[in-house]
């Protein structure tokens, strides 16, 4: 047999292998990207009124309305951890009642397996900071489409690090957090994405409607409290995480 047959032989005894890993990849295929879930996403949050946190004077707003609401970390049994380290978490903690939640349901069932609790990474962000991360090529997202933008700044979605407190969880670990996250977007009630470094979680706004029955929009909130939620206009905060622009080369000068 020649060099040739030799190596054509050595390819075929490798496609197998390489089938069999990617067979047995621990990923569940709901936590991989799905473009259509997250259209579905987008399509349910601007169906169920929400703002999205373009300013912090928007931000204020619904906040004061209770649209959203401050997280905090349990003090007495704490079934998760904010990553203060996180610039998100520190300048944004806050999400949608309903999305923190599930964001609780998720860490207790992780931590009545493991007696640990994972760390929470990000929760909501203002479009302007969504932006800056687009720009630094953290997110995919795309703010510019509607259909493909973050659930972030509609304060519904949460990141999950891959991290514990003080160490990276292990395989085990990860399999446990990766069949609760499967088993809730088998429900319907969010989608789930494995990341690199983190699984990011967008809660449906049906499961909104599943808790309170009679879903009030952000504008209903909004009117009904416009008495007690009076506001004063505010600088925007787009200027707060400017990117700088590679400067252009210049040409060198041409020899008369």
């Amino acid at each position: 047999m020649g060099i040739h047959g030799i190596f054509i032989g050595v390819i075929l005894l490798l496609i197998p292998i390489n089938s069999a890993r990617a067979a047995q990849s621990p990923i569940p295929p709901e936590l991989h990207v799905s473009l259509e879930m997250r259209e579905r996403m987008n399509e349910l949050a601007a169906q169920y009124g929400f703002h999205r946190l373009e300013t912090i004077q928007k931000l204020d707003q619904l906040l004061c309305v209770g649209a959203i609401i401050r997280v905090e970390a349990p003090r007495e049994i704490p079934s998760y951890y904010l990553d203060f380290r996180s610039k998100g978490v520190q300048r944004y903690p806050y999400l949608r009642p309903f999305a923190k939640k599930m964001m609780g349901e998720i860490a207790e069932d992780f931590f009545a397996e493991h007696n640990l609790p994972p760390v929470i990474s990000s929760l909501a962000r203002t479009v302007p900071y969504q932006i800056f991360l687009e720009l630094k090529e953290v997110s995919d997202a795309k703010e510019s489409n509607p259909r493909l933008r973050s659930a972030h700044p509609d304060a519904n979605a949460f990141d999950i690090s891959k991290s514990l407190e003080h160490r990276l969880m292990n395989e085990k670990e990860l399999n446990t957090l990766r069949r609760i996250l499967a088993y809730r977007e088998r429900e319907g009630v969010i989608d789930a994405i494995e990341e690199r470094g983190s699984f990011h979680i967008t809660v449906s706004p049906e499961y909104a409607k599943f808790l309170y029955g009679n879903f009030l929009t952000d504008d209903e909130l909004i009117e009904a409290q416009k008495e007690e939620c009076q506001f004063v206009a505010v600088l925007a905060e787009k200027n707060e995480y400017p990117v700088k622009k590679p400067a252009k080369k210049k040409s060198p000068k041409q020899k008369r």
